[in-house]
């Protein structure tokens, strides 16, 4: 899929595809919600990793809201120019689709000790429709115009189409983690 402005719907549905695959266990064995994997008993519970996605979605959803508002005011410049390490992570990630396992997080984005499985993906939801709204408003010109930094990255950066892309990616890197809980 391209990713580009003109796609952004395309990208947006992906993403919404992304999140029903990430909470569709949960919807049907919501005790889940606790389970840690049995061989990491001190790893994230399933709840734990939607509760990160949503922290996820919410941060680079306000760094986008702030582009948004340097961008209206034609104070926002081009995106920078990618080095080669960033250029093959887009490439592999967002392009491709692929995320490695084992990665650490932020502390920003660990997933609180006492998120509340309806509080959570209330959250999510809320914030998939927020990144969607936040497109369509806007020409697809001015989507692929408009960028921000990668919230774990921060020296690195998405344009918003990409931004979408790297959000499903994620999502569905989190769906397989919560899939390999429920199998036990």
């Amino acid at each position: 899929m391209k990713l580009t402005g003109d796609r952004y719907e395309a990208l947006c549905a992906d993403l919404d595809d992304a999140l029903r695959a990430l909470v569709a266990p949960l919807e049907c064995d919501p005790a889940l919600w606790t389970r840690r994997p049995a061989r990491r008993p001190t790893a994230w519970s399933a709840g734990g990793h939607v509760a990160h996605l949503a922290l996820c979605l919410e941060d680079a959803r306000a760094g986008l809201e702030r582009a948004l508002d340097r961008l209206r005011a034609g104070a926002l410049p081009p995106p920078p120019r990618r080095g080669p390490l960033e250029a093959l992570f887009v490439r592999i990630a967002v392009q491709g689709g692929r995320l490695p396992r084992g990665g650490r997080t932020s502390p920003a984005f660990e997933p609180p000790a006492q998120a509340t499985r309806e509080d959570v993906l209330a959250r999510l939801a809320r914030e998939g429709r927020r990144h969607r709204a936040l497109g369509l408003a806007l020409a697809p010109s001015d989507r692929d115009r408009l960028w921000a930094p990668n919230p774990f990255r921060t020296s690195w950066h998405y344009r918003l189409p990409e931004m979408v892309r790297m959000h499903a990616v994620h999502a569905r890197h989190h769906a397989a983690l919560v899939r390999d809980i429920a199998a036990g």
